[in-house]
C-alpha cells in the first residue's frame, strides 16, 4: 500500500520488468482521509519485483503560526512549495510511500535557477544553468523519509577533516553563517568521538520558510532569522 498527500495523483504505477500498467485501487484511511490518500496493488510473477511509480501534484499548505509558544514548538506545514521557499518533510506525503518504510534515496530537483535545493544525503552534483537549477542528492544509508528544503540562498561553508559544513541562508542571514558553520564543526568532532564516524559528506544549515526550527539528521532546517542561539544544534546530529 501506498500513502501520500491528498494533493498528490497518481498518474500510473507499472511494473518495472515490464512496463505493463499494474492496477490499484483507493484505500480509504479512518481518521487521516483529510490529508492522506492511499493506494493498494499487487504484483504478479515470482521473485524480486519493482513499481515505478508517476505521479505530479501541488503541495501548498499554508504555514499556520502556533501563537504564543511560537519560539518554542515553531511555526508549522505539512509542507509548501512557493516563491518564498520550499519546505517538504516526510510528514507531508509529497511523494507515495509505504507506512513505516526504511529505504535509500536518491532525488533529482530541477527549480528555477536562482533557487538551491537541499537534501539528505550526499551531493551528487549542482548545476546552474540560464534556465534552471538541477540538483542531486544521494542517501546510501536506509531511512525513514526524505526531507527537501529550497529557496534562494548566499551559500557558505568549510571543510572540517573531510566533512563540508555549509549554510543556506536567506541574503539579509548571511553575517549567521561563520558561527553557526564553526559550532556545526566543533560537535560533529566532539559527537564523533562518542556515537562513531559521522557517515555523510556533508552536513547542511539550511534556512527554511518558517519561524524557528525544525531539525533532523544530514540536515538542520533552521528557521529564518528565529535562532542565533547555535550552540546546542550539534547535540541533535545522529550517524
Amino acid at each position: 500500500m501506498l500513502v501520500y498527500s491528498k494533493d498528490i495523483k497518481i498518474l500510473n504505477i507499472l511494473d518495472a520488468r515490464t512496463d505493463a500498467p499494474v492496477e490499484y485501487r483507493a484505500v480509504d484511511l479512518v481518521g487521516l482521509g483529510e490529508y492522506y490518500r492511499a493506494a493498494a496493488f499487487v504484483l504478479s510473477g515470482s521473485g524480486e519485483s519493482t513499481a515505478v511509480v508517476n505521479f505530479f501534484g501541488r503541495v501548498f499548505d499554508p504555514v499556520k503560526n502556533s501563537g504564543r509558544l511560537r519560539f518554542v514548538s515553531g511555526d508549522f506545514t505539512r509542507g509548501i512549495i512557493s516563491k518564498q521557499g520550499i519546505y517538504l518533510g516526510r510528514v507531508s506525503g509529497w511523494y507515495p510511500d509505504t507506512p513505516d518504510s526504511m529505504a535509500k534515496y536518491r532525488v533529482k530537483v530541477t527549480l528555477p535557477p536562482q533557487y538551491d535545493a537541499v537534501a539528505g544525503g550526499n551531493l551528487v552534483s549542482r548545476e546552474r544553468g540560464e534556465k534552471h537549477s538541477l540538483t542531486i542528492y544521494d542517501n546510501p544509508l536506509e531511512c525513514d523519509g526524505l526531507d527537501l528544503v529550497g529557496g534562494v540562498y548566499s551559500v557558505s561553508s568549510q571543510d572540517f577533516d573531510g566533512i563540508t559544513v555549509e549554510t543556506f541562508f536567506h541574503p539579509e542571514d548571511k553575517a549567521l553563517a561563520p558561527a553557526y558553520i564553526e559550532a556545526a564543526g566543533k560537535y560533529i568532532a566532539k559527537y564523533s568521538k562518542l556515537l562513531g564516524t559521522y557517515p555523510y559528506e556533508r552536513f547542511s544549515i539550511v534556512s527554511k520558510p518558517l519561524f524557528h526550527g525544525i531539525r533532523h539528521a544530514l540536515v538542520h532546517a533552521a528557521g529564518q532569522a528565529s535562532n542565533t542561539n547555535h550552540a546546542h544544534s550539534g547535540v541533535r546530529i545522529r550517524p
